[in-house]
C-alpha cells in the first residue's frame, strides 16, 4: 500500500494546532467518487490504537523519498476494512511506541514531532545520559547505527550460516523452535548489533554475562519493581481500588506448595493493572490463621498493612472462607459454574472430612462478626443452601440484607430442603438420566484412548484414531454412542462453555458480566426452546460443535434424560450461586448497561440504594479530610466479534426512553420508580445521554473522561471495577510457574520462582 500523501485527499483546511479537531476521512478514485468513513479525533484514534489492536494498527511510512529523522518514531494509523486489509486513516500520524496521535498534513509543522521522537526514541547513547552533558566522552551516535533499522538482504552464504547456527543451537541445547522468535532474544540481538556498530568487532564472551550475574540482576530488578509497585499502590489503596486473589498450588515435580497472590488495581488515571504479586513457598498446615499471617507479612512489603483496605476474591475453599470472613470477600464465578456442572453430572470427587474439621469451621464463623457495612447479597427465592450452612450459626442475630421477590427484608433463616438436589446419588436418578451418564463415560473412554495413542507415538492422531477405532477390541466404544443424545448434550453444555470463556478477562474489568451471565443462564435453562434459540443465535461457524438447527431432526424434540439434567442444572444454579450486590453494581457502573435492563425492579431499587450509600460515605470522608487539612485542595477524584452480541438485550437506551417503557418491564413489580433528582450524582449518571450508534466505550475510560462530573461515583467505580469476576489471573500465574519449575529445573530455589514471576509480570505492563 502506497502511503504518500498524494494518494489520499485529506481535508485539513480547518485543521489547526488544536489536537481535538476532528477530520473526516475521505478517499477519491479516478472516477471522482468519494467515500467518507466515520469522523475521528486524534484522542479517539489514540485510544483505539491502544485498546482495539485487532481493528487498528500503525503502518510504517514506506515512501521511497528520504525521510526526516523524526519518522523513526511515527507511522500512519490504519483501520481494518471490509476486505480484511489495513487501510490508512489520512490526516494523522501516530507514535509507534506510545500511540500518541496528531493531525498531520502538507502544511503541518514538525517541531513537536521532533521533540516527541527525541523523547520516545532518543538518539543519544545511554552512556551520555549517565555521565552528563559536560562529559567529553558523551557523543551523539550515528543515526543509522542507533535508531533506524536498515533492511538489507544478506548474501546466501551468511543466510545459510545463520540458519545452521540457529538449528544447531536448538538441537544441541534442546530449545523449542519458537525461541528464535522470542521478543527478548530479538532485543538482545539488536543490542549486540548496536554495540558492534559503535565499537567494532568484539568477542561475544566479553558481552555475555554469567548465570550468577543474571540471577543477581533478577533479584535487583525484583527489589526495584517492588519499590515502584509500592509507590503505585499508595493512591489506589486509599480509594480501595485494589483487589487480591490468593490461591494454593503444588509443583508436581518437587511437591513444594506455593501460596500465589495476584493483585489487580485501578490507578488514578483509571488504568486497569494486573500483577503476579506473590508465589511464595508455603510449608506446614494450610489453616486460615497461617494464611492470614503469611499474607500480612508479605503484603506489608508493598505498603498493604490492613486487609480491610482491599477487595478480595477467592474460591470457596474452607480455609479461605474462614480467613476472609471479616473482609466481605467475593467468590469466583468460574469455580461456582464448574462445581455446578460437576455436581449435576455426579463427577465430583467425594472427600471425607472429619467431624472435627466441620465443627471448627462452623465455630469460627459463629465467632467472627461481620463488619457493620457488610456487603449485601442478592438472593432469589431459591437461595444457595451451601452458603446458608456457612452462615447458619450467626445469621439469626445479624442484620444482613438481601433482596426478596417483593421488597427489601432482613436475612431470614431458610430450611434446608433444597440440599436434596445436591445430595442426590446416582441410584436416585431416572433411567433416562442414567443413559446420559453412560454416554459421558463412553466419551471419556474415547478421550483416554486418544491419550494412549499419543503416548504410543502414532504418526498423526487422526490416522492413529482411525486404525485403533476400527480394531475389533475398540469397536464397541464408537458403536454404542448415541448421536442424538450426544448432540443435545453438547447443546446443553454450550452456554456454560461460553459463559466461562466470556468472564475470563485478565487485563480488563469483568465483574459486570457476572450478573448478566447469571440471568442469561437462568433464561436459557428455563425451557428447551430457549436453549435451542440461544444455540442458534450464538452458533459460531468456526466452532467444532457447530450444529444445524434447521435441518437436524435430532434436535427437534428434547430427550427425557436431557430434560432431567437441564432442570437439575437450573435448580443447582439457583441453589449454589448467590448474586452479590457488587455484581449488580458493577453492571450498573458500566455505561452500556447502566439502566439494568431486564433486571427485576426490586434489584434495581436495592442497587441504587446501595450505591447512594457508598456515595454519601465517600462525600463525608472527603469533607472530613478537608476539615482536617484546610490548606490542601480537594483531590481529583471485552468485546464481542459483532455488534449484535450476547448481552445486547441488556444495553441501555437514553434513560428518558427507558422510563417511558417502564410499564413494559420484564418485572411485574411496581415498586421501583424512576424518580430522578438532578442534584443526585447517581441520577445524573443515569440521565446521561449517549450518542446512538456510537461504538461501545470502555467503562474505565468513561469514568476517566467524566470524573469531574461524577467525582464520587467515578471513585467508587474504580473500586468495584478493580474486582475481577474469576480467579483466572492467579491460575495463569500458576501455569507460568509450572513452565519455570519444569522437570529440568527442579533445583531452582522456590524464592527465585517468586522473583521471576514478579519481574515478568511487571515487564508485561
Amino acid at each position: 500500500m502506497n502511503s504518500t500523501t498524494d494518494d489520499l485527499l485529506v481535508d485539513i483546511c480547518s485543521a489547526t494546532s488544536d489536537e481535538e479537531n476532528v477530520i473526516p476521512i475521505s478517499t477519491c478514485s479516478s472516477k471522482s467518487t468519494t467515500t467518507t468513513t466515520p469522523l475521528y479525533s486524534s484522542r479517539q484514534l489514540q485510544h483505539l490504537l491502544l485498546t482495539d489492536k485487532k481493528k487498528f494498527c500503525i503502518l510504517n511510512n514506506k515512501s521511497d523519498k528520504t525521510l526526516a529523522p523524526w519518522w523513526r518514531s511515527f507511522g500512519y494509523p490504519a483501520i481494518l476494512n471490509e476486505n480484511n486489509e489495513f487501510k490508512r486513516i489520512p490526516g494523522f500520524v501516530s507514535c509507534i511506541k506510545c500511540c500518541l496521535t496528531s493531525i498531520y498534513g502538507p502544511k503541518s509543522g514538525t517541531k513537536r514531532f521532533i521533540a516527541h521522537a527525541d523523547r520516545c526514541f532518543p538518539l543519544v547513547s545511554p552512556n551520555s545520559a549517565e555521565t552528563g552533558k559536560d562529559d567529553p566522552k558523551s557523543v551523539q551516535l550515528n543515526l543509522d547505527n542507533v535508531v533506524l533499522k536498515r533492511k538489507i538482504k544478506l548474501p546466501n552464504k551468511e543466510q545459510n550460516e545463520l540458519k545452521e547456527l540457529c538449528a544447531k543451537w536448538v538441537c544441541r541445547d534442546l530449545r523449542p523452535f519458537s525461541v528464535v522468535e522470542d521478543k527478548g532474544f530479538e532485543e538482545l540481538a539488536q543490542m549486540f548489533i548496536r554495540i558492534g556498530a559503535q565499537y567494532g568487532l568484539i568477542d561475544a564472551q566479553e558481552l555475555l554475562r554469567s548465570r550468577q550475574t543474571v540471577a543477581r540482576t533478577v533479584n535487583e530488578l525484583a527489589l526495584k519493581y517492588r519499590t515502584d509497585l509500592k509507590d503505585q499502590l499508595v493512591e489506589p489503596l486509599k480509594s480501595k481500588s485494589v483487589t487480591i486473589c490468593p490461591d494454593f498450588w503444588s509443583n508436581k515435580y518437587t511437591q513444594q506448595a506455593f501460596l500465589g497472590v495476584n493483585i489487580t488495581f485501578v490507578n488514578i488515571e483509571h488504568e486497569f493493572k494486573s500483577v503476579d504479586l506473590l508465589c511464595i513457598p508455603f510449608n506446614g498446615v494450610k489453616s486460615y490463621d497461617m494464611i492470614l499471617a503469611v499474607l500480612r507479612q508479605h503484603l506489608s512489603e508493598f505498603g498493604i498493612t490492613d486487609l480491610s483496605d482491599l477487595n478480595i476474591i477467592t474460591d470457596k475453599g474452607a480455609n479461605f472462607i474462614k480467613a476472609f470472613a471479616m473482609y466481605d470477600p467475593i467468590y469466583c464465578f468460574g469455580h461456582t459454574l464448574n462445581n455446578i456442572l460437576k455436581i449435576c453430572f455426579f463427577q465430583q470427587k467425594k472427600k471425607e472430612k472429619s467431624q472435627r474439621d466441620e465443627s471448627s469451621i462452623g465455630n469460627t464463623l459463629s465467632t467472627i462478626m461481620p463488619k457493620e457495612n457488610s456487603t449485601p447479597v442478592v438472593l432469589d427465592e431459591n437461595t444457595s443452601s451451601a452458603s446458608e450452612s456457612e452462615l447458619s450459626d450467626f445469621e439469626e442475630n445479624q442484620e444482613l440484607y438481601f433482596l426478596n421477590e417483593n421488597t427489601l427484608v432482613k436475612f431470614q433463616k431458610k430450611n434446608r430442603t433444597t440440599t436434596i438436589t445436591q445430595k442426590m446419588s446416582v441410584n436416585d436418578i431416572p433411567s433416562e438420566a442414567k443413559k446420559i451418564l453412560t454416554l459421558i463415560k463412553q466419551t471419556k473412554d474415547l478421550s483416554g484412548l486418544n491419550q494412549e495413542i499419543k503416548a504410543a507415538g502414532g504418526t498423526t492422531l487422526h490416522q492413529a484414531c482411525i486404525r485403533q477405532l476400527f480394531n475389533k477390541q475398540k469397536q464397541h466404544l464408537i458403536n454404542d454412542l448415541n448421536e442424538q443424545t450426544l448432540k443435545q448434550l453438547v447443546m446443553l453444555l454450550k452456554p456454560f462453555k461460553e459463559m466461562i470463556k466470556i468472564i475470563q478477562y485478565g487485563n480488563a474489568p469483568s465483574l459486570h458480566l457476572v450478573s448478566m451471565c447469571y440471568i442469561t443462564l437462568k433464561e436459557v435453562l428455563g425451557s428447551y426452546e430457549m436453549l435451542k434459540q440461544y444455540n442458534k443465535d450464538n452458533n459460531n461457524h468456526d466452532d467444532d460443535e457447530n450444529l444445524d438447527f434447521i435441518n437436524d431432526y435430532d434436535l427437534e424434540h428434547e430427550l427425557p434424560g436431557i430434560t432431567w439434567f437441564r432442570q437439575r442444572l437450573l435448580l443447582l444454579l439457583k441453589e449454589m450461586f448467590i448474586l452479590d450486590i457488587r455484581h449488580v453494581v458493577a453492571t450498573l457502573l458500566h455505561p452500556r448497561y447502566r439502566s439494568l435492563k431486564r433486571f427485576p425492579d426490586h434489584i434495581k431499587n436495592q442497587c441504587h440504594t446501595y450505591v447512594r450509600k457508598k456515595i454519601r460515605q465517600l462525600r463525608d470522608k472527603a469533607e472530613m479530610e478537608i476539615e482536617l487539612q484546610p490548606k490542601l485542595s480537594e483531590p481529583t477524584a471485552k468485546q464481542f466479534k459483532n455488534g449484535n452480541n450476547l448481552f445486547s438485550r441488556f444495553e441501555s437506551e437514553n434513560f428518558d426512553e427507558d422510563s417511558k417503557n417502564v410499564n413494559g418491564s420484564d418485572s411485574d413489580s411496581d415498586e421501583f420508580e424512576y424518580n430522578i433528582k438532578k442534584g443526585d450524582e447517581l441520577d445524573r449518571y443515569l440521565l446521561f445521554k449517549f450518542e446512538k450508534n456510537k461504538e461501545t466505550i470502555e467503562p474505565l475510560y468513561f469514568w476517566k473522561i467524566y470524573r469531574s462530573e461524577f467525582p464520587f461515583l467515578s471513585q467508587y467505580a474504580r473500586s468495584v471495577l478493580s474486582i475481577p469476576a474469576t480467579t483466572t489471573n492467579v491460575e495463569r500465574e500458576f501455569s507460568t510457574a509450572g513452565w519455570i519449575l519444569n522437570e529440568r529445573r527442579t533445583n531452582l530455589k522456590p524464592e527465585e520462582v517468586d522473583k521471576i514471576l514478579f519481574v515478568r509480570s511487571m515487564e508485561k505492563q
